[in-house]
């Protein structure tokens, strides 16, 4: 039976009902003259009048039952003791009880705490009807990366300089390979920086690549007062001290420079790489 009982019929005042059949302890139901105005669950009292139409004290039980046509069933007493009641002497009246009440109470209980608010895990996504949530609804800062599924937005979904720096997660790391985009056949695409202080190595071991992207990488030579260079150096010089250059061996996933005197020597040296890991497709 539903925690949620009402006294009685939307919009109508329930009439006193009396008993037309005996009730006897324990047979489970109550048959009345009506149960106009009745609701369709509710708490009622039972009692019995003398001669003189007066209640007989100690007579009185409070019961929870359903109306079926005349009938009061499916019952649950909530005070006093059950009793044999005869007809014409007894009436039922339909009004709230403290056993009525408790049930309501527990009911609220099953979804608020003490102090009002909901219950933890009381409202999941199949409470919350389609279109329901709009923004205002949702606090500040409250949805991050982790619940946005991967390739669910696209440009059209972006405001042009909506998105603040701040708020962007780096595209550069030599500690990780970082995820900066999709290749031309939907593999992920990785980027990773590998650096260092002092003179270029000879090699530099990177992470397994199936499909190199892109490939760049940036000297500060010793020489010309700390400048700047970029690999390979294009400048066409006669001194081939500046000549520099570098691939990728993929048997061994180690980058081999291929660096002369000038550009090797060096005080910081970096080299980016944007890959794929996953193997081309089709």
């Amino acid at each position: 039976m539903s925690n949620l009982l009402f006294a009685s019929e939307l919009g109508k005042r329930p009439q006193v009902a009396r008993l037309i059949e005996p009730h006897t302890a324990g047979s489970g139901i109550f048959t009345c003259e009506a149960l106009s105005g009745w609701a369709g669950e509710c708490s009622f009292v039972v009692y019995e009048v003398d001669s003189s139409g007066s209640p007989i004290s100690g007579s009185e039980t409070d019961w929870i039952g359903t109306k079926n046509n005349r009938n009061l069933e499916n019952l649950e007493l909530t005070a006093g003791v059950d009793r044999d009641y005869p007809v014409d002497r007894t009436y039922l009246i339909a009004t709230e009880t403290a056993g009525g009440r408790n049930k309501l109470i527990q009911g609220l209980k099953n979804t608020l705490n003490d102090d009002g608010t909901l219950k933890a895990g009381v409202v999941d996504f199949s409470k919350i009807p389609n279109g329901s949530v709009t923004t205002l609804k949702i606090a500040s800062n409250a949805i991050n990366n982790d619940k946005i599924a991967d390739n669910s937005l696209d440009g059209k979904k972006i405001l042009d300089n909506s998105i603040q720096l701040s708020k962007l997660s780096g595209v550069y790391s030599s500690t990780k390979a970082v995820e900066v985009g999709t290749w031309i056949d939907g593999r992920k695409i990785y980027r990773k920086v590998y650096s260092g202080k002092g003179n270029v190595p000879l090699e530099v071991t990177v992470d397994r690549c199936a499909t190199v992207i892109d490939m760049r990488m940036v000297v500060k030579n010793k020489a010309n007062n700390g400048s700047w260079r970029t690999v390979p150096w294009l400048y066409d010089t006669a001194d081939n001290s500046w000549v520099a250059g570098f691939y990728l061996d993929s048997l061994r996933s180690v980058v081999v420079m291929q660096l002369k005197e000038n550009m090797r020597n060096a005080y910081w040296w970096h080299f980016v790489i944007d890959y794929c890991i996953e193997a081309e497709r089709g």
